[in-house]
């Protein structure tokens, strides 16, 4: 089981990372439910993609190296998000204060196609 992240304040929809790595979009998040899939529910697996935020760093002129000075990044959270992999998201959140943007400039969730 997890707890939902909603996706944006007054949204009826949560952001659920799964054990397994993967995350699932819940709709509508009634009261008491969680996300965990339900029998003979299909969802689609979702993953997060870091484009936007390769894009918004381009936009600003600036280099992962600035971001991670910048941020107060690791090596390791850049490489993670090199390889698409999750990061936290207090790491998501210090990379938004840093570039003075929205979330949705740093990340996008986009179908995970891989079996």
């Amino acid at each position: 089981m997890c707890m939902p992240q909603f996706l944006e304040k007054n949204c009826n929809s949560a952001l659920c990372f799964l054990n397994d790595g993967s995350i699932m979009i819940e709709r509508p998040l009634g009261r008491g439910r969680s996300c965990r899939p339900q029998p003979g529910k299909v969802e689609q697996a979702m993953k997060i993609s870091y484009k936007p935020l390769w894009k918004t760093l381009i936009d600003k002129n600036m280099s992962k190296k600035d971001l991670r000075l910048q941020a107060h990044l690791t090596t390791n959270h850049i490489a993670n998000m090199g390889k698409g992999e999750h990061i936290s998201m207090p790491t998501l959140i210090k990379i938004c204060e840093t570039l003075n943007c929205d979330i949705s400039d740093v990340i996008a969730l986009v179908p995970d196609d891989d079996p």
